[in-house]
This record gives C-alpha cells, sequence and structure tokens, in this order.
C-alpha cells in the first residue's frame, strides 16, 4: 500500500547539512519503495530556488518563504498553515529538528498520526541559553501531547530527550544511515603527507580549536582539513598563522556528500571531538572509509562505536588537552595497505526501518 508522507523539515537541499542530508536520504529511499513523499520546507537565502520542486524519482519539494530568515531560525506562517491544513491530506506528517524555532507551531499544527524526529542536543551551554532551552521545552512538550512516534537516532539521544522532555514509551531508535557504497567507490583526494580530517560545521561546541591546537604536537608530515564552513573558521585561520602550522591547515569548504566521502578516503585519521551529538555521522563515515577515528567521550560517539564493532578508534575526554588529542591520533594510527571498512547501517534499511513504522502507526489509527 503506498503511503502518502509529508517530512517537514527547516531546511533542505541545496542547504547541506547533516539533518538536511538525513531527510534527503530516507525521503528518496521511500519514494523509490513506491511511497509519495513530499518535503515542506523554509525558502531561505537562495530565492531564485523554485518554491515547487519534482526530483527525477518523483519526490517533491515544496518550499515556503519565511518571514524571518534567520539562518535556519527562520519562521514560516505559510508553512505552519500547510501542516495545519493537513499537509497536502497526507497519510502522515513527518516533523524534523527539535532546535528550530519553526519547529514548535509545526508540531502544534500537525494532525495525528504524526511522527517527530528531534534530532536532539541537549539543553545547550551557558546560562542564556540552558534557560531559553527550558522556556521553549515546556512550550514543545505541551505541543508533543499528541505525537504518535518519537524517532531518536541513538540511545543515548532517546535517554537525553527522554529525561528533558518526556515521551520514554513513545521513542524508537533507528539509527542514521551511511552509504557505504558511495564511500568506498570515492576517489581519495591528492594529500601530501599524513592527513587528518574534521568535518562538519565549524561550530565552537565542535571543538575544531582543539584539533589545531593539537596539530603543533604532531609532526610536519600530519596535514589537517576542515571540511566544512561555520562562524570559527576567520577564528582558525587566525589562530593557524599564530600557531606557525598555516602551512599544514587545509579549509576545503562546504562540500556535497560525494566531495566529503573523498576526503574521508584519504584521511589516516577522522576526528570529531564535539561536546553534544545526537549520533556521530562523521566517525560512522570515516570508519565506513577505512579511517582511524578519535572522537570525544560522549554517548552519541560511543553508540557508533559500538554498532561499528573491531576499527581503530580511541576515544578522548570532552575536556581533553590538546597533547591528549595528539597522543590519539599517534595511538590511532591506521595501516593503508590493509585498511578495511566498518559495517554500518544503510540508508536503505533506515528507509525500511521507518516504512515499518509508518505502517505500525496507521495501522493503529
Amino acid at each position: 500500500m503506498t503511503v502518502k508522507v509529508a517530512i517537514v523539515v527547516p531546511r533542505y537541499l541545496p542547504h547541506l547539512g547533516g539533518i538536511e542530508n538525513h531527510v534527503a536520504a530516507v525521503a528518496s529511499r521511500l519514494q523509490d519503495m513506491g511511497h509519495e513523499v513530499t518535503i515542506a520546507t523554509q525558502l531561505e537565502g537562495d530565492r531564485s530556488l523554485a518554491r515547487c520542486e519534482r526530483a527525477p524519482n518523483g519526490l517533491f519539494v515544496r518550499r515556503f518563504p519565511s518571514a524571518a530568515p534567520l539562518r535556519g531560525q527562520g519562521l514560516s506562517p505559510l508553512l505552519w498553515r500547510w501542516v495545519k491544513a493537513g499537509a497536502g491530506q497526507a497519510d502522515i506528517v513527518h516533523v524534523h529538528n527539535f532546535h528550530a524555532l519553526t519547529t514548535l507551531p509545526n508540531v502544534a499544527a500537525a494532525r495525528t498520526p504524526f511522527i517527530f524526529t528531534p534530532h536532539y542536543l541537549g539543553p545547550g551551554e551557558g546560562r542564556v541559553e540552558t534557560a531559553l532551552h527550558a522556556a521553549y521545552s515546556v512550550a514543545m512538550r505541551r505541543a508533543l501531547l499528541h505525537v504518535s512516534r518519537v524517532i531518536c537516532v541513538t540511545d543515548s539521544e532517546a535517554a537525553a530527550f527522554a529525561h528533558h522532555i518526556g515521551f520514554a514509551e513513545r521513542c524508537q531508535v533507528i539509527p542514521n544511515g551511511i552509504d557505504s557504497a558511495a564511500i568506498q567507490a570515492a576517489d581519495p583526494v591528492t594529500a601530501t603527507g599524513r592527513l587528518l580530517v574534521m568535518a562538519g560545521r565549524l561550530e565552537e561546541y565542535k571543538q575544531p580549536q582543539l584539533v589545531l591546537e593539537a596539530l603543533r604536537y604532531l609532526s610536519h608530515e600530519y596535514q589537517l582539513a576542515f571540511v566544512g564552513a561555520g562562524p570559527m573558521e576567520k577564528v582558525l585561520r587566525r589562530r593557524a598563522n599564530e600557531l606557525g602550522v598555516a602551512e599544514r591547515v587545509l579549509f576545503p569548504g562546504r562540500l556535497s556528500p560525494n566531495e566529503v566521502y573523498s576526503w574521508y578516503r584519504a584521511a589516516e585519521v577522522v576526528l570529531s571531538l564535539s561536546r553534544r551529538e545526537c549520533f556521530g555521522l562523521t566517525i560512522a563515515e570515516g570508519l565506513a572509509a577505512g579511517a582511524a577515528v578519535v572522537a570525544s567521550d560522549i554517548g552519541a560517539h560511543r553508540d557508533v562505536i559500538s554498532q561499528a564493532g573491531p576499527a581503530s578508534a580511541v576515544v578522548v575526554p570532552t575536556t581533553a588537552s590538546p597533547e591528549d588529542v595528539a597522543e590519539a591520533v599517534r595511538a590511532a594510527r591506521v595501516d593503508f595497505a590493509t585498511r578495511t571498512s566498518s559495517a554500518m547501517t544503510t540508508w536503505e534499511e533506515v528507509a525500511e526501518k521507518t516504512e515499518q513504522l509508518y505502517r505500525s502507526v496507521l495501522d493503529q489509527t
């Protein structure tokens, strides 16, 4: 039976990001499985993007203007009205991203049955951020009273969401997937020396500065690539010059997934030192590419490393010093002659589990 699905997400491709890539991977596979999928999102930034667009496989994208564009934190009343009006007569509505402001009215407007994938990062850091999160959580908790299921991507995310927000009995874990075939097929970038890769948005809580500081404790054969963009880029460039390691630091910028895979394939070590994550896609893809991994000791990373099975992974505290990180890099060395990829959940498996959840919810309504 074909299921008519409306997936509601604050931002979508061509904007590049973890949630956007997650939605695209699952939605396209659900469409290929014979379901009718519409992605509803906000139109921000590039106003030349089509308001309505259909992909070759039939996947449909609808973009609604934001009244206040704020880097993914915009507010789109037209999107809320569309959701409240029935989301195009969808059988099921699937809303993503707890932390975007526009999510709250979308959740409140969604009719049952609806699914929520929070991509939950926790209450944040600092007094102001924690206080705002607390107030926002009260409103979100009320809006979620009629949610059918909450999909979390790791056990640690599910535990954190249940602790801070609630709904433990409605939480189900479906891990993020990876495109193993595409990762293995990617041609490695040309790199001189031993390549370290840190991929993702350059935000302070991901601690890219810690990796940079560690570089000065490693021999000159090591190079570091920050694959991504974000507010920390200028700080990192300036600090690289101050440390005298600028010639060993690369900034490829924001890349497509396939381009990122090429960097993973060339990497000796992939690093993720974030203080909070709901999954750990960087290290999952790095392990799939056959690289060693250095990861911060948080629940999401432990969950991913456990799923990967035997692999070269070194875990360090979130409060690790640059010297600690450098030592972990040396301990995580990989033999390129014998490097093998780790078996991780695929996006096809994620889509199948998501479809099963949809059918289970629909059968109960």
